[in-house]
């Protein structure tokens, strides 16, 4: 049985053909060690990590030096979820397809990743913790 894909160029089911028909390559849009970062891959990540580092830095003002855990969670929780929500619709945004149709995929994309990436701040929060220890260790060698 041949491999059948929707063509968004074309707007139809085509059969897939590979042109080297001894392997597979595929580009996709996301970081790369291979070659430059472009726009498309970076604007996304930029507007999360920015978001996340200015969240941080106001509640930090507001509560102080304390519950660094809240200020961790707080910040890449709302971030994340810009992130992936952002991604989602740059990314699997069907512009054949209603809005409404399109608000419930989307929905069910950017739910379960956002949940994760939630799930996975709050296990590495201990983590943050020993990375603080860490760099005021370091930082009392180096005075001392």
């Amino acid at each position: 049985m041949a491999l059948q894909l929707y063509n968004s160029l074309s707007k139809q089911v085509q059969e897939f053909s590979s042109i080297d028909p001894q392997a597979v390559k595929m580009y996709t849009c996301g970081p790369t060690v291979y070659s430059f970062a472009h726009i498309g891959n970076f604007r996304t990540f930029a507007l999360s990590d920015f978001l996340d580092i200015y969240l941080f830095a106001k509640i930090r003002e507001k509560m102080g030096k304390n519950k660094l855990w809240l200020r961790n969670n707080a910040s890449n929780i709302i971030s994340q979820f810009i992130d992936t929500t952002v991604f989602m619709v740059l990314a699997f945004w069907a512009i054949e397809k209603g809005f409404e149709s399109n608000v419930t995929f989307l929905t069910s994309l950017i739910l379960p990743y956002w949940l994760l990436k939630s799930f996975m701040s709050v296990i590495e929060t201990p983590l943050v913790y020993i990375g603080v220890k860490w760099l005021k260790d370091e930082k009392k060698v180096i005075v001392n």
